[in-house]
């Protein structure tokens, strides 16, 4: 977290981007919430506002809640920029599953356009609908399959580092 910040610093950064809260994968969410806890100690050090953005990694990436759809950020590729990006999504195998069921889910068509949504409660940890996140539900199955002997959960797991992050002061504390 520290090393984040003072890279903030170092480079006098006024926005960041990064991975919206889902519950789709909890390294995402994970990912989030040091964002906000570092956009949160650098904006407080620097005694200025840092934009704080996110964006959709399992939902539709052009899609903007009609509330923040005038305050966020859209980013419509050309033609080659479009297959410029394809092109890189599909020549990263790890995640090539994934990237195959998100067309199929939202069509190819989608990925033209990312919107960029402002974040405006840092301190809320959930993004998802329902009973819970789903990577509780699929560790779970996990479980139940004998793949994994315990599933990461949000208040077992993910709570406690949301909650730790929100209050951190950073290393040399906020002055």
């Amino acid at each position: 977290m520290d090393e984040i910040v003072r890279d903030l610093e170092l480079n006098e950064i006024d926005l960041v981007v990064g991975d919206a809260v889902e519950g789709f994968n909890p390294t995402h969410d994970l990912c989030r919430y040091l964002i906000n806890a570092a956009v949160r100690i650098y904006a407080e050090k620097a005694k200025t506002k840092i934009d704080n953005f996110d964006f959709l990694l399992d939902g539709p990436p052009d899609y903007c809640p009609p509330e923040l759809d005038q305050e966020g950020i859209r980013i419509r590729l050309s033609d080659t920029e479009f297959e410029r990006k394809m092109a890189a999504v599909r020549d990263y195998p790890d995640i090539a599953v994934d990237i195959e069921q998100a067309i199929k889910q939202h069509g190819e068509s989608a990925f033209r356009t990312e919107c960029l949504r402002p974040v405006k409660d840092t301190s809320s940890y959930t993004g998802w609908k329902g009973d819970g996140p789903h990577y509780e539900r699929y560790g779970k199955a996990k479980v139940r399959n004998g793949m994994y002997p315990e599933a990461i959960t949000f208040q077992g797991h993910l709570r406690p580092l949301a909650d730790f992050l929100a209050s951190y002061p950073g290393s040399a504390g906020v002055e």
